[in-house]
This record gives C-alpha cells, sequence and structure tokens, in this order.
C-alpha cells in the first residue's frame, strides 16, 4: 500500500524511525510492514489525516490540474479544456446537509 499522514494541527512522531510531522506536513511511509506507530509528546495533542491505497502501478504524468499517463494525453486534456470539451455535463450539487456552524478545520473537532 501507498501510506501517508497529513498533519494538520499540532505534531505528531510516526513510524519506527520517529519521523516528525507538524502543521500542514506529510509523512510518507515505506511499502513494508503492516502497521503505523503514532507518537504524540504534547499536551495539545495532533489532528491527521491517515491516507492509503493500491499502488497504481502505471505511469503517471502530471500538469497542472491534469494526472494522466503519458505526456500526448496530458496535451490532449488541455487543449480539449482550451476548446470547452473537456467537461461534457456539469454536475449538479445535491446535497441536503446542513450544518448548525461553519465548518473550520483548525478549530473543528472529528469524532
Amino acid at each position: 500500500m501507498n501510506v501517508f499522514a497529513y498533519v494538520y494541527r499540532g505534531e505528531a512522531i510516526f513510524g519506527e524511525q520517529g519521523q516528525k510531522g507538524g502543521n500542514d506536513q506529510a509523512v510518507l511511509f515505506d511499502h513494508n510492514g503492516d502497521s503505523i506507530s503514532v507518537k504524540v509528546e504534547n499536551e495539545e495533542g495532533a489532528k491527521y489525516l491517515l491516507l492509503a491505497g493500491h499502488p497504481l502501478n502505471e505511469p503517471v504524468a502530471r500538469r497542472g490540474p491534469f494526472v494522466m499517463n503519458t505526456n500526448e494525453e496530458l496535451l490532449k486534456a488541455f487543449m480539449d479544456y482550451q476548446n470547452g470539451n473537456f467537461v461534457q455535463q456539469k454536475a449538479v450539487f445535491a446535497s441536503t446537509a446542513e450544518h448548525s456552524t461553519p465548518y473550520d478545520p483548525k478549530t473543528s473537532t472529528i469524532v
């Protein structure tokens, strides 16, 4: 698995190597192993996202907002975007969720 942690508040120590991650930093883990250790050494604690996914095992070409497999596909995506052909149908926002207070990731608590 490809695994990384993104620390968005506080500071934590990840893995056996003791890799530190602080505010707005990402920590990338090795591909070997089947567990992750996290240690927090301050009273404030830490908030982080732990993300994992299977490797793509295919080429990746990226530029600007586009990620494709080859540079040729990137060029086609840019041309399609500039010609107005990139998105054929506009997304429709259909959420009915309501929040009593505005969400602020720096102050909100996720339980």
